[in-house]
C-alpha cells in the first residue's frame, strides 16, 4: 500500500475515540460519550462524524446553541453529506425556519437527485410554505426515485409501503393500486400491502376483492382495528349489515378510536333503519366531517329519514367538499326539497365508492371497470396549515385576513376562533365559536374553544359549563384538561386544578400554558418547592420569554415566591389565549405578536 493511502495516525485515533463514544452512548452515558467526541476532535479536527455525534449528544443534554454550532462544523467538513444536510433540515424545520430548511433541502436534492428521502422532505417543506405546485412536483420526483429504487421485482416491504403512500399522497391512487397488485406477486406474505390493497379495492367499489385481501391478511396473522374496519366496510357494501356491525364493533373496541369505523357503522345502522344511532356515531367523528365528504352526506340522509330538517350550513359544507365537476349536483340540494335531496345525496355517496376517509377521490370511467380519480378543494384545514408560517412571523392580522377569503364552514370558524384567542380578541373569538355551532350543534372542539373564550372574558361559570359539555360530547382530554384546570384555579379550586393540570402535562408535556398554571396552583396550595422547580425548568426552557414577563411584572429575578407568582401571572397574560403545545406566542406592550422559542426541541419538558 502506498504511503499516501495509509490511514494517518490522527484519523485512526479519532475513529477509536468515536467507537468508544458510540459504546458509551448505548450504555446511557452521554456525558462520557461527549468527552470521547471532544478527544476525537482534538486528534482530527476535520472529522465530520465526530462533529455530528457531538451535535446529537449536545442536543440530548440540552445545549441547543452548542449542538447547532457542532452541526454547522460537521457540514463545513462534509458539505455534500446527505445525512448531515437532512439533519440540518430537520433542525431548522423544528425551529419553524421553513425557508432556511427548504434551502438546505434543495442543496440536498442537488447533491443527491435520486434520493427519495430528500425529495420527500422537500415536498413536506414546500407544502408548509404554501408552494403547492412545487410541492406536487417534488412529490412526483420522490415517487419516481422510490419506484426506481424498488425496481421491477420489489423485495422490500417497508420501501413498497412507502412508495404506495407517496403515490397516494400525490393523488396517484390508481398507480398505487397497480404497484401493490404487482408487488404482491413477489411479496405474497406482506400483510400491510394486502391491507392497503383492500382499502383501494373498497375505494374502487369492489367489496368482494377487498374482503378477499382482508381474509388473506388475517391468515397471515395480521389483526388490527384498521383491518377489521376494512372487513366491516366490505360487508356494508355487500349489504351484510349485522356481520358488518360485528366487525366494526371489534375495530372500535381495539382502543384508539377509528373515525372511519364510526362512519361505516353509522352507514350500516342507517341502512338497517337505526337512523338515530347512525347520527350518534357520526357525531363522534366531527373532526373528520370537515374533510370527508361521506360524513355530512350520511348525516343529511339520516336526518331526512327521521323527517328532521337539514340545515342549509350542512348542505353548504357538502357543496364545499364536492369535486368541481359535481357542483351542479350540489346546487340542487335544498332543505325545502328533502325527497329530491335524498336522491342526490345517494348519488354522491355512490360516486365515492367505498371511500369514507378524508382523502379526496371519486370513481370515474365505465361502470364495470371504474378507476380512481383524485381531486383537490380548498378548505380551512389545509389553509390553516399553510398559515402557520405567517403565525410564526407574528402576523396574526395577516392570517385573519386570509380567513376572510375562505368559504364559511365549521372548521373555518374554529380555526379563526383559535387565532383570535391568540390575538387577544376574545369577544370575536366567542362569536366565531358560536357561529361554528350553527354549522354543527354537537361539536366537541367548538365547545372547548367557546369555553376558553368565556373564561378569558371572565365568565368562569359559563366557561366550565361549555367545557364540561365538550367533555360529555367526547372532546379528547388534551384539548380541555388545561382549560378546565385553569378555570378551576381561577375559581379557587386549586386541588381540582392541580389534578387536571398534572394530567394535561403528562399527556402533552410541551404545553407551556399548562405548566405555568400548574406552578401557580401549586403555589396556592403551599407546594412552593415543586412550583419553584417548575419555574426554574421553564426559565431554562424559555429564558427570553420569562425574562420579558419578569420585567413586565417588575419582579426582578423572580426568585422569591411572590415575585415568581407575579412573573408567571404576567406570562399567562402576555400569552393571551394561546395554550398551544406546538406554537407559542406572546404580545408585547405595543400589541405586537412574538414567538416564544423553546431553547431545545429535543429537551424534556419541565
Amino acid at each position: 500500500m502506498s504511503a499516501d493511502r495509509e490511514p494517518r495516525p490522527e484519523r485512526l485515533l479519532a475513529a477509536l475515540r468515536l467507537k468508544k463514544a458510540g459504546l458509551l452512548e448505548r450504555l446511557g452515558r452521554p456525558r462520557a460519550a461527549l468527552a470521547q467526541c471532544r478527544a476525537a476532535l482534538r486528534a482530527d479536527g476535520n472529522c465530520w462524524k465526530a462533529h455530528e455525534r457531538r451535535a446529537r449528544l449536545l442536543a440530548q443534554l440540552g445545549s441547543s446553541r452548542a449542538a447547532w454550532q457542532a452541526l454547522s462544523r460537521a457540514i463545513r467538513s462534509a458539505p455534500r453529506s446527505r445525512y448531515l444536510l437532512l439533519m440540518q433540515t430537520h433542525r431548522l424545520e423544528e425551529l419553524g425556519l421553513y425557508a432556511q430548511a427548504l434551502a438546505a433541502c434543495k442543496t440536498m436534492t442537488r447533491s443527491s437527485p435520486r434520493s427519495w428521502e430528500a425529495w420527500g422532505k422537500r415536498y413536506d417543506l414546500e407544502s408548509k410554505l404554501g408552494r403547492k405546485a412545487d410541492a406536487l412536483a417534488s412529490l412526483r420526483r420522490a415517487c419516481r426515485a422510490i419506484l426506481r429504487r424498488l425496481g421491477p421485482r420489489p423485495d422490500s416491504p417497508g420501501l413498497l409501503m412507502r412508495a404506495a403512500e407517496m403515490l397516494s399522497g400525490a393523488g396517484e391512487h390508481q398507480r398505487a393500486f397497480c404497484l401493490l397488485r404487482r408487488a404482491l406477486r413477489f411479496l405474497p406474505g406482506c400483510a400491510p400491502a394486502r391491507l392497503r390493497l383492500a382499502e383501494l379495492y373498497l375505494w374502487l367499489g369492489r367489496p368482494r376483492a377487498a374482503q378477499n385481501q382482508c381474509r388473506k391478511a388475517l391468515d397471515l396473522g395480521a389483526d388490527s382495528a384498521r383491518l377489521r374496519r376494512s372487513l366491516g366496510a366490505a360487508l356494508v357494501m355487500q349489504k351484510k349489515f349485522p356481520e358488518a356491525v360485528a366487525q366494526l364493533d371489534l375495530a372500535l373496541a381495539a382502543g384508539t378510536p377509528d373515525l372511519e369505523a364510526y362512519v361505516w357503522r353509522a352507514e350500516a345502522r342507517h341502512r338497517m333503519g337505526e337512523h338515530g344511532a347512525a347520527l350518534d356515531d357520526l357525531a363522534r367523528c366531527d373532526t373528520l366531517a370537515d374533510e370527508a365528504l361521506a360524513v355530512p352526506t350520511l348525516a343529511a340522509l339520516a336526518r331526512i329519514a327521521l323527517a328532521r330538517p337539514v340545515a342549509e350550513p350542512q348542505y353548504a359544507l357538502i357543496r364545499q367538499l364536492l369535486p368541481a365537476a359535481w357542483r351542479a349536483v350540489g346546487a340542487e340540494l335544498s332543505p325545502r326539497r328533502p325527497r329530491a335531496s335524498r336522491g342526490l345525496l345517494e348519488r354522491i355517496l355512490a360516486r365515492l365508492g367505498g371511500n369514507r376517509s378524508a382523502a379526496k377521490t371519486h370513481l370515474r370511467g365505465r361502470a364495470g371497470r371504474p378507476s380512481l380519480a383524485a381531486y383537490r378543494n380548498e378548505d380551512a384545514a389545509a389553509d390553516f396549515i399553510l398559515m402557520q408560517t405567517q403565525i410564526r412571523s407574528g402576523d396574526l392580522e395577516g392570517v385573519l385576513s386570509k380567513f376572510a377569503a375562505l368559504p364559511p364552514s365549521n372548521l373555518l370558524h374554529i380555526h379563526r376562533g383559535e387565532v383570535l384567542l391568540w390575538a387577544g380578541r376574545y369577544r370575536e373569538a366567542r362569536a366565531d365559536f358560536r357561529e361554528a355551532l350553527r354549522f354543527r350543534q354537537r361539536s366537541r372542539w367548538t365547545r372547548v374553544g367557546l369555553g376558553a373564550a368565556q373564561l378569558l372574558l371572565g365568565d368562569r361559570a359559563a366557561a366550565l359549563r361549555c367545557i364540561e359539555r365538550g367533555v360529555a360530547e367526547g372532546a379528547p382530554p388534551r384539548s380541555w384538561l388545561n382549560w378546565r384546570g385553569e378555570a378551576h384555579r381561577l375559581a379557587g379550586r386549586c386541588d381540582l386544578a392541580v389534578e387536571d393540570l398534572r394530567e394535561s402535562v403528562a399527556l402533552t408535556p410541551r404545553k407551556i400554558g399548562a405548566w405555568i398554571n400548574l406552578a401557580l396552583a401549586l403555589d396556592e396550595l403551599g407546594a412552593g418547592d415543586e412550583s419553584r422547580r417548575i419555574f426554574l425548568r421553564l426559565r431554562d426552557w424559555t429564558p427570553h420569554f420569562l425574562s420579558v414577563a419578569a420585567r413586565a411584572a417588575g419582579a426582578g429575578t423572580g426568585r422569591e415566591p411572590r415575585a415568581r407568582s407575579a412573573t408567571l401571572l404576567k406570562a399567562l397574560e402576555l400569552m393571551r389565549g394561546n395554550r398551544s403545545s406546538w406554537l407559542y406566542t406572546y404580545a408585547d406592550d405595543a400589541g405586537r405578536i412574538h414567538n416564544i422559542h423553546a431553547r431545545l426541541n429535543y429537551a424534556e419538558a419541565p
